[in-house]
């Protein structure tokens, strides 16, 4: 462990160091545990600390004051103050043992004074390795290191226990698959087929947030086979019955809050945009990743279903939906749908020389009312000019003004 921990040692120790030796003074135990363990031992260094000790919450109140410049005790119920030191934060948690009800994931909480214990609650063996400081004493009663030395991913307790309790550990299991490279079990496998209907006492909030840090990772397509190959990818996101298949998800730079996976994780199973935006509003996504993932699929749509390669028919999608006409590319492209080639030029060719959005109007509503007068008649005018800027493309103001004037002076004839 000492070969692994180098050279990551120093810089841990410079932050939680001083700390561990206040509590080892006052006769408690100092643990790091959970994902900077994990990482350590991948040679990697988290920035998530999470400690856990045998004092209780109002002694860790106690011990970190004055060290810390920061103190939250919201969560002591639960056994866990959140401290800052500097610019990071470190949770420290009381050991604690757990206990579940068949129709909650919520556990009544006991405190525990055996490190195992707390080891035991957690979700895979991965996550259940601790190092004891200042004496970097690695504790491991589960194999963890092992595992993750094999890249296999079991739970601490018997599968079947671990994600009857807390059926959100389920879909963790397919992000640590994704993220780690993990190959699950077979009985692993097997407890999620048999239990993949408990799900339905997790929150959709829970569920949806569990699927966002799924598809964060660098290639997310390991967790969603598994979840597909166990059925349970159908029961969070309604299509996927077992008719559908995953399909690789686009990736590129050119998308923010995960506005391409998404889109291209719902492509196969919505027939517009406006359906896969109730589906993730359903999801409890929020309304602007809803409203985003479903212009994309719209907007892939409206390009595949162009029966020519006219200016004015780009111009009509540019307008519309050339905001996200980069990640519809991406989409189609996946599928094997892409634009031929002389479609594609005429869209380069209209961005390069119009923009990302087509050739837009230099005339605002009031400009428009200055010439034609208020009343129904602006929008009728608004309409007229956005049509001939489709057809003809850019227009100066002068040429805008004219077009408008002629147009409002054959109204009125």
């Amino acid at each position: 462990m000492k070969k692994v921990l180098e050279a990551q040692k120093l810089e841990l120790d410079l932050q939680v160091g001083a700390l561990a030796h206040k509590f080892d003074g006052a006769g408690y135990k100092f643990y790091l545990v959970g994902g900077v363990v994990r990482d350590l031992l991948l040679g990697k260094l988290n920035n998530d600390i999470d400690v856990t000790t045998d004092a209780e919450p109002d002694v860790i109140v106690k011990l970190v004051t004055g060290w810390a410049d920061a103190i939250w005790d919201q969560g002591a119920k639960f056994g866990t103050i959140g401290i800052r030191k500097n610019s990071q934060i470190i949770e420290i948690t009381t050991h604690r043992s757990e206990n579940y009800v068949s129709n909650s994931r919520k556990p009544s909480v006991q405190f525990s004074q055996v490190i195992e214990d707390d080891l035991s609650r957690r979700d895979f063996t991965v996550n259940s390795i601790a190092i004891k400081i200042p004496e970097w004493e690695l504790i491991d009663p589960f194999g963890g290191q092992l595992d993750l030395e094999r890249k296999v991913l079991r739970t601490p307790l018997d599968p079947e226990v671990s994600f009857s309790d807390d059926p959100l550990r389920m879909l963790r299991a397919a992000r640590f698959m994704a993220g780690y490279q993990l190959v699950p079990g077979v009985d692993l496998m097997d407890a999620v087929e048999r239990l993949r209907d408990r799900i339905s006492i997790v929150s959709k909030e829970r569920v949806i947030e569990e699927l966002k840090k799924l598809l964060k990772v660098e290639n997310p397509t390991k967790g969603l086979l598994f979840l597909e190959q166990t059925g349970l990818l159908g029961l969070v996101i309604e299509g996927y019955d077992g008719v559908v298949s995953v399909p690789e998800l686009a990736v590129n730079d050119i998308s923010d809050e995960l506005s391409l996976s998404w889109a291209t994780l719902l492509y196969p199973i919505v027939t517009s945009g406006e359906q896969a935006r109730v589906l993730l509003v359903d999801m409890r996504a929020s309304n602007n990743l809803a409203k985003k993932v479903g212009r994309v699929i719209e907007a892939t749509h409206q390009i595949s279903s162009i029966d020519e390669a006219s200016e004015p028919n780009v111009r009509r999608i540019l307008f519309f939906w050339g905001d996200e006409f980069p990640e519809a590319l991406a989409v189609l492209k996946v599928f094997k749908k892409n634009p031929s080639q002389n479609l594609l030029g005429v869209f380069t060719q209209i961005i390069e020389s119009e923009g990302n959005r087509g050739a837009q109007s230099p005339l605002d509503g009031n400009e428009i009312m200055g010439i034609v007068g208020d009343g129904p008649i602006v929008g009728r005018a608004i309409n007229f000019l956005n049509a001939l800027i489709l057809e003809v493309g850019l227009m100066s103001r002068e040429e805008a003004i004219k077009a408008v004037e002629d147009w409002s002076s054959s109204s009125k004839n």
